[in-house]
């Protein structure tokens, strides 16, 4: 009777190892109580970003600034758009019964020194319809002054000696004259420059009534 005991008691204890190794076997295995397999954890991938491209600079682009807005200096220094103030004297004292004379005066405004060449373009310009009127300018060679290059430093002045003639003497329709169109050399744009009085203007195209002496640095005298 010992021994069967000593046997049972041998035998329960290798029935409860094996119990324990089963449920470690299971542990190691992956395996929940009911036998199934319990799924890995699938790791989350993470994406790192990729840094963004700086966008490329754009050009630059200069310009220069005078007192009266932007403005550019022509190929060779001539005053150009922007440099110019504008302004037109009667001349009394040699005006005659069908013949008138004025001075365009140009005036450099900007903070930067230039030049002027040459004969302005003048148009007589209609108050009616506020566009050019008649035949732009002639030059007048023999005002007596010569072309030649006129220095502007600041606040310089430059001359042309306009020569008009009354309409009246001409056949032609009559309009109201109150503004003239100048554009100075190397421009491609004219300025409206108040007369100092009201003429009267001939609108065709075949009629001059106005001719230009070349800009120079003195009115003649």
């Amino acid at each position: 009777m010992g021994k069967i005991r000593k046997t049972g008691t041998f035998v329960l204890s290798a029935a409860t190892l094996a119990v324990l190794a089963g449920c470690a076997g299971a542990a190691g295995s992956g395996t929940n109580v009911s036998g199934a397999a319990t799924p890995a954890a699938t790791p989350t991938a993470t994406s790192t970003p990729e840094p963004s491209a700086s966008p490329a600079p754009s050009p630059s682009t200069s310009s220069q600034t005078g007192s009266t807005g932007v403005w550019k200096i022509g190929p060779n220094g001539e005053c150009d758009a922007g440099q110019l103030e504008f302004a037109l004297e009667s001349r009394p004292m040699e005006s005659g019964m069908s013949q008138f004379y004025w001075n365009l005066q140009l005036t450099n405004t900007s903070d930067t020194a230039c030049t002027l060449t040459g004969y302005p373009q003048v148009q007589l310009v209609s108050s009616i319809t506020e566009t050019g009127i008649g035949a732009s300018a002639g030059r007048d060679a023999g005002a007596g002054q010569a072309e030649a290059v006129v220095d502007m430093p600041i606040g310089a002045s430059a001359y042309s000696l306009l020569h008009l003639r009354q309409a009246g003497v001409y056949d032609c329709p009559i309009v109201p004259v109150a503004e003239l169109a100048v554009t100075p050399p190397y421009w491609d744009t004219s300025r409206a420059v108040a007369t100092p009085n009201e003429i009267d203007g001939c609108d065709d195209l075949t009629t001059e009534l106005v001719t230009a002496g070349p800009l120079t640095a003195t009115p003649r005298e």
